[in-house]
């Protein structure tokens, strides 16, 4: 878990730092180079903090098996993942495109709206 953690951190604050070869090494090159030493050959990336993540939760099940009923209100969402996925894509895609509705939200909305259209998404995944 600490390896998901260093990874996701390195992948959001250390390797968006610039790092260029001299201009003489022709453009497709340097976009190899750089994109192999941005993400460290694909070693080192973001989803590495899913692992952390599950990792965590089942420490605190193993711990306090209680936390099994707690989380289980979340258990049909995850049955339902890949549809709800795809939902959340489709209505998404529709609201916010500019072939479609083209609406915008302000950021500070935005996690409300996601929460709101996941809760959404459980209510239905019971049906």
């Amino acid at each position: 878990m600490i390896f998901g953690v260093m990874s996701w951190a390195a992948v959001e604050w250390l390797f968006p730092l610039s790092i260029t070869r001299a201009p003489t090494t022709p453009l497709p090159i340097r976009v190899i180079i750089n994109q192999a030493r941005a993400n460290a050959f694909n070693l080192l990336r973001g989803n590495w903090l899913a692992f952390t993540d599950i990792g965590s939760i089942l420490l605190l099940v193993a711990h306090n098996p209680a936390w099994l009923r707690r989380l289980g209100a979340f258990g049909i969402a995850g049955r339902m993942a890949l549809t709800n996925y795809l939902l959340q894509v489709m209505i998404r895609d529709f609201i916010f495109s500019n072939y479609a509705f083209g609406a915008s939200i302000a950021a500070g909305y935005a996690p409300l709206a996601a929460l709101g259209l996941f809760g959404a998404e459980v209510m239905f995944s019971h049906w």
